[in-house]
């Protein structure tokens, strides 16, 4: 396999700025290039904290923005030997990284050891002297825009690409220098791999006792301030089906909602909010001869529209945060949303704590962004250094271990019980034994699931 080099785009297949999922989509149709793919994420900030995909062949590091999940690194590197003293007899990378049709090592002259600094001026160019890396003391980077060269004992040893912002993101051009920007990535605005993406569903909630309507605005990512993509506006009970399609094309799944778990929580007044998604305004309940809704499923947009099959209108829609570790994970990928309310200007979003998403609905104000302290078991201090890609390569991060029964704050100061949910209850013979249950907290017209982190999962809006 032959990976093309273009600085501070992509490296083959992997374009920088892609998102999560478009990279996990990628990696699970191409098992034959990629057989071995590990996910690291740090346990105590899942929702936000960075996210590494380890590929070990061709060897390949993918580091995404915690909060956005955007590539924002690539790193191809030379694996070392078990005891890490000496490097490997694998490949080296210049034998499986082109740079403008030309594999790097047919740069190597007969008087070159092997890929030296001098192979790779002449290559790239001149440019500012090397200085030593960040997270390898033994070995020197130099810099050229959008790609930088480590070197080890005079070889190549790592080539690592990175996106700055351009001229059209304004102020925000002038921010690493160029000898950072290998270890201090920043996405720009305007990048054409996030073209059509979501940037955010803003949500006003309804109103029932005025008869206002819960709409769910969805904005998106463009390449170009000359060509903006329109807002779609999704109003609950008013937007058809065939509106959907028109805004976001073919679903990607559609299929029909059978689940009646909840059904028998009818008669109970504390459990109203949270199944009250099940219905369908201006529909008769329980009629056993009436079709069931169901759902368009957006995986790459992190979002699901439930449509009733009568009204041919949306009744429901669930948005995703793709948090790692949790059941779902990589199945939608995230879809940023916010909550406003039209007599506020205070706000909240989906980087919030449940806790200060709770208390903003209850109309008691957010708490501060990250004061919520969960209550697991003591595993260390989180890293607040640097990310990952510039430490040594850290221990694949995993679920911490936290009793399935977990108490949160927000059952003890939520009005209602919350209900336990276990995702994996419906899923028999498939080998997943993950034990990650959640809560639903119920609200008018929105239903919260909480994972132990004390992060929103997914938010259903009817």
């Amino acid at each position: 396999m032959v990976l093309a080099l273009r600085p501070g785009r992509s490296l083959g297949q992997f374009e920088l700025g892609t998102l999560l999922w478009n990279v996990l989509t990628l990696l699970r149709s191409s098992q034959n290039a990629f057989p071995n793919v590990k996910v690291c994420w740090d346990a105590q900030e899942s929702a936000t904290g960075y996210i590494l995909l380890s590929i070990a062949s061709p060897p390949i590091q993918l580091l995404f923005d915690g909060r956005t999940q955007r590539l924002m690194l690539i790193e191809a590197y030379h694996p070392t030997t078990t005891n890490g003293s000496s490097r490997s007899r694998s490949p080296s990378i210049g034998e499986w990284i082109s740079y403008r049709n030309q594999l790097i090592s047919l740069a190597v002259g007969p008087n070159d050891l092997g890929i030296t600094l001098r192979v790779i001026h002449r290559l790239f160019g001149p440019t500012y002297p090397p200085s030593p890396h960040v997270a390898h003391a033994d070995e020197t980077v130099i810099s050229y825009p959008g790609v930088a060269f480590s070197f080890h004992n005079q070889l190549l040893n790592r080539v690592i690409l990175s996106v700055q912002p351009n001229e059209e993101d304004g102020g925000e051009a002038d921010c690493n220098e160029l000898s950072e920007a290998y270890y201090k990535p920043k996405m720009p605005v305007f990048l054409d791999s996030i073209d059509g993406d979501v940037a955010c569903a803003v949500i006003r909630l309804g109103n029932r006792s005025q008869s206002e309507r819960t709409m769910v605005c969805f904005s998106f990512h463009f390449f170009s301030q000359a060509n903006p993509i329109p807002d779609v506006n999704i109003v609950i009970g008013h937007t058809t089906s065939e509106d959907i399609m028109c805004d976001f094309g073919t679903p990607l799944r559609t299929f029909w909602k059978e689940d009646v778990g909840l059904t028998f929580h009818d008669d109970s007044t504390d459990r109203m909010k949270i199944h009250a998604h099940l219905r369908s305004p201006g529909r008769t309940n329980g009629i056993a001869d009436e079709p069931n809704p169901y759902f368009m499923s957006y995986f790459n947009f992190g979002v699901d529209f439930l449509i009733d099959p009568i009204l041919n209108v949306v009744i429901k829609v669930v948005l995703h945060s793709n948090i790692p570790g949790e059941v779902l994970f990589a199945r939608y990928s995230r879809c940023p949303w916010s909550i406003h309310r039209r007599e506020e200007s205070n706000t909240v979003s989906s980087l919030d704590k449940c806790s200060s998403v709770t208390r903003w609905l209850k109309g008691e104000g957010p708490t501060p962004t990250g004061s919520f302290t969960p209550l697991l078991p003591d595993s260390g201090d989180p890293q607040t250094d640097p990310p990952p890609h510039v430490k040594q390569r850290k221990k694949g991060a995993r679920p911490s271990l936290i009793p399935s029964e977990f108490k949160s704050p927000i059952a003890l100061s939520h009005v209602e019980p919350a209900m336990v949910l276990d995702r994996t209850a419906d899923v028999i013979d498939e080998g997943l034994t993950l034990q990650k249950p959640t809560r639903l907290l119920g609200f008018d017209g929105a239903v919260l699931e909480v994972t132990e982190n004390d992060d929103v999962e997914t938010l259903w809006v009817f």
